[in-house]
């Protein structure tokens, strides 16, 4: 089954595709239960074309953010996976967009409930460059349809709590009406050449805005609150990967890739009486900032069919802002960055009867003294047709000490 042709709510999630995988909640309808086995999705992992997507969702979750029509193949790899990839303990997504037809133009359109996509794609020079183009936009302010109405007042009211007052409430009774919009691109040129190598440029855009005006009536204790709320994200990324092979048995990837991801909120909130004309308001914003900036090389030698190495290294370079103000006046204003070296080494055995594929990844940070191993190991021996035994070990053998040296 194709990522386009699996939908929430009438709109296309390549993201759904994974809830056929043992491992993760099926019981949730919306991306919110992607977390295997118990943990949660805020410990997976995800990447497009090489580079890491902050924020997966629109809507509130209810939905990927990566357009379905943009993707090619998804890639996961659950709790033990490759010492290639780190930061998480549930799951790398590993997705990589569709990267064009080389023979002829080509263009799809799919509506949904909620939304439209499109995605062009074909030859720029046939059998050698190639590129796609997608993008997804929101039509719930055009259509403002019931079942848009009924699935944000029912995220609304399960995410947010009035304090005294138990009432679901219809965000779209008040004078000022909810809007929630949501939008993303995704841009990717492929070349290749008959000499062995390929370079690819991708990158990604998208964002979520959304604004509300609440009223809370309490009348037990003769006031109301009017909640005049505004929230946006945005993230964007590119990455700019090189792929080459030597004499058959040895292949090497490069990648250089950025992303960024800011968010911004703002809440007004009034405070009414109900029986005389006293009023006062609480204003306050919050905006975050992360940003990230990757080198990486990792090599491959094919010894045989039945063994393979692979060795890299990666440097990331990460950045975090932080501010928050209540009444307009700062009461939280912090960032701090750093880069992490990253060493990763794995051994790939395939056997009839058996596989194991052992590996070990080293992160060195200047701001600690001691590097922090992790090694990890997974073996699968095949007991009969239909029966594997499957066992999978990641621990890290030191942790970070902090460095006294300035």
């Amino acid at each position: 089954m194709r990522a386009n042709q699996l939908s929430i709510v009438g709109e296309s999630d390549a993201l759904s595709l994974v809830k056929s995988i043992p491992g993760f909640d099926l019981t949730t309808g919306n991306n919110e239960g992607l977390g295997t086995r118990g943990m949660s999705q805020s410990e997976n992992l995800y990447y497009l074309d090489g580079y890491p997507v902050f924020n997966p969702d629109h809507f509130f979750g209810l939905f990927s953010s990566i357009n379905a029509l943009s993707v090619k193949n998804i890639r996961v790899l659950k709790t033990g996976y490759s010492p290639s990839f780190g930061g998480r303990s549930s799951a790398v997504f590993d997705i990589s967009s569709y990267e064009g037809n080389d023979e002829k133009l080509g263009l799809k359109i799919q509506n949904g409930l909620l939304s439209s996509s499109a995605r062009l794609d074909g030859p720029l020079l046939k059998q050698r460059l190639t590129f796609s183009l997608s993008g997804r936009k929101s039509h719930t302010q055009l259509l403002n349809s019931e079942l848009y109405r009924d699935l944000f007042n029912s995220i609304y009211n399960s995410n947010i709590s009035f304090s005294g007052s138990s009432e679901v409430l219809d965000a779209f009774v008040s004078e000022v009406q909810p809007e929630v919009d949501f939008s993303d691109l995704q841009a990717k040129i492929h070349f290749s050449s008959k000499k062995d190598f390929s370079l690819t440029a991708s990158g990604f855009f998208s964002q979520d805005v959304s604004s509300q005006n609440i009223v809370d009536s309490l009348e037990e204790i003769n006031f109301s609150i009017v909640y005049d709320n505004q929230y946006e994200w945005v993230n964007y990324g590119g990455s700019l990967v090189f792929k080459h092979k030597f004499k058959e048995k040895i292949k090497a990837k490069h990648l250089v890739s950025f992303s960024d991801f800011k968010t911004r909120s703002g809440s007004l909130e009034t405070i009414i009486g109900l029986f005389n004309s006293s009023s006062f308001q609480l204003q306050s914003s919050y905006e975050n900032e992360v940003n990230d900036v990757t080198f990486k090389s990792e090599w491959d030698y094919i010894y045989s069919d039945s063994l393979d190495f692979k060795v890299g290294i990666e440097n990331n370079f990460n950045s975090f802002k932080l501010k928050e103000s209540s009444f307009s006046v700062p009461i939280i204003r912090r960032g701090f960055g750093g880069m992490l070296t990253n060493y990763f080494a794995r051994a790939l055995v395939n056997k009839k009867r058996f596989s194991t594929k052992l590996g070990v990844r080293v992160i060195s940070s200047s701001k600690y003294k001691e590097p922090f191993w992790e090694p990890r190991l997974k073996f699968n021996y095949n007991i009969s047709d239909g029966c594997i035994y499957k066992s999978r070990v990641w621990s890290p053998l030191s942790i970070f000490e902090k460095n006294e040296v300035a």
